[in-house]
């Protein structure tokens, strides 16, 4: 009976564990079957002992098992959810740069402006140059009179004379945003991250290409990273379009060019100076506001006027970037301030040194004191009147501008209808 009652017990015990009731059951058969004689102490303890080992085994195997299933799935599920954001992520920004590409295309959302002022105006607006371009994107007067227009898709600058006649071309590398011409005549023109000196023959004095974005170390940044960093390996940056040539100007012996980045109202522009053989690049301004890479300058009396047209103002500095004085304000209903998206969009100077600027969307041009007070209605450009163009002179659109030495036309450049209109003096 003690024997029986032996074996129940170590049976009971193993039953416990389930995945060793069957060995259990088996040991416990054994042990009852046994003749008393046989069934000592020493061969339960050594039975127990025999079980309790096959069941720790089984139960650390099994723990074993599931701690190991547990924490496959944890890495599993912690790398899929790493990728997945970085999937997302770049996805986002993917779709972000194509809403902003689409943006700039898309038809800005019809405004209807007033004609503030428009009997006041010194200039009527007559027909404008019959002169075709596959992508009009910028324009300046040349020293002899001629106007140099530059055409984005065709990759040329067109020269027309003072009677509207397209008379030659010069040929580019690359699409020119962005033109001026110093006062000798020479022609400094940007695009696409490069920049060109050139005769009005076409001739070619000196070029360079370059990225905004990463200003050329100075000499002792170059020999501290070559002492210190010989074995630091760069991450490849990833590839993008060159930042906007949105505006050039010629300032004594130094060419300061603007560059835009962005595609929104949130957009930055640098500014950064040269001489006049396209070396010696310095960043000097940074942070300026130009809506959708939109950021002209202009140069006279020794300073740079900036157009930061999304802080509705103009702002001078002198060649080292210093801020001499701002003015402008947002104000719709007054004919002294700018209106629209972000303006005033561009600018120019006449021969008697009086500061014009250009609004886009209301296709308005004003004259100004370089130190902010206004001076005249110059007369409007609007694209509304007429059948060849689309929808506004353009909301946000470039409408570069310049007069003649005498003041008796300004020619402005209606961006989205693709020609040159003009403004005669009344």
């Amino acid at each position: 009976m003690r024997r029986f009652i032996s074996a129940l017990l170590l049976a009971a015990c193993c039953s416990v564990f389930t995945s060793s009731t069957v060995f259990a059951e088996d040991v416990a058969k054994k042990e009852a079957d046994k003749p008393a004689s046989e069934s000592t102490s020493e061969e339960i303890e050594k039975a127990v002992r025999e079980i309790a080992e096959k069941v720790a085994r089984e139960v650390a195997e099994k723990v074993a098992s599931e701690i190991a299933d547990r924490i496959a799935k944890e890495v599993a599920d912690r790398i899929a959810k790493e990728l997945a954001a970085e999937i997302a992520k770049e996805l986002a920004k993917q779709a972000a740069e194509k809403s902003e590409e689409e943006a700039e295309k898309k038809e800005p959302e019809k405004e209807v402006f007033e004609d503030l002022a428009a009997d006041s105006a010194t200039h009527v607006e007559i027909e404008p140059l019959e002169v075709a371009f596959k992508k009009l994107s910028s324009l300046r007067l040349h020293p002899d009179g001629d106007l140099l227009a530059c055409d984005g898709e065709a990759k040329q600058i067109k020269i027309i004379n003072p009677a509207g006649e397209l008379t030659s071309t010069i040929d580019l590398e690359f699409s020119p945003e962005a033109i001026d011409v110093a006062a000798d005549g020479t022609i400094y023109c940007g695009g696409e991250g490069k920049l060109a000196k050139l005769t009005k023959s076409g001739e070619i004095l000196s070029k360079t290409v370059i990225d905004p974005r990463d200003p050329p170390p100075s000499n002792e940044e170059k020999d501290e990273k070559e002492g210190g960093e010989k074995d630091k390996k760069e991450k490849p940056k990833r590839k993008s379009r060159p930042h906007r040539v949105s505006g050039l100007a010629v300032m004594g012996d130094k060419l300061v060019v603007a560059f835009g980045s962005s595609w929104s109202l949130r957009s930055k522009s640098k500014l950064f100076r040269f001489d006049l053989e396209l070396g010696g690049q310095t960043l000097i301004c940074e942070g300026l506001r130009g809506c959708c890479q939109r950021c002209d300058i202009v140069a006279a009396e020794g300073a740079i006027y900036v157009a930061e047209n999304a802080a509705y103002r103009v702002v001078k500095m002198d060649i080292d970037g210093n801020e001499l004085g701002k003015w402008g304000s947002r104000n719709r209903d007054s004919i002294e301030g700018f209106a629209a998206c972000c303006n005033p969009m561009n600018l120019c100077f006449d021969a008697e040194g009086k500061l014009y600027t250009a609004e886009s969307g209301p296709g308005r041009v004003k004259c100004y004191s370089t130190d902010g007070k206004f001076l005249s209605l110059v007369g409007y450009a609007s694209t509304q009147r007429f059948e060849r163009a689309s929808g506004l002179a353009a909301s946000c659109s470039n409408i570069a501008i310049d007069v003649t030495p005498d003041g008796s036309r300004v020619y402005v450049m209606d961006y989205k209808g693709n020609q040159i209109r003009v403004l005669r003096k009344k």
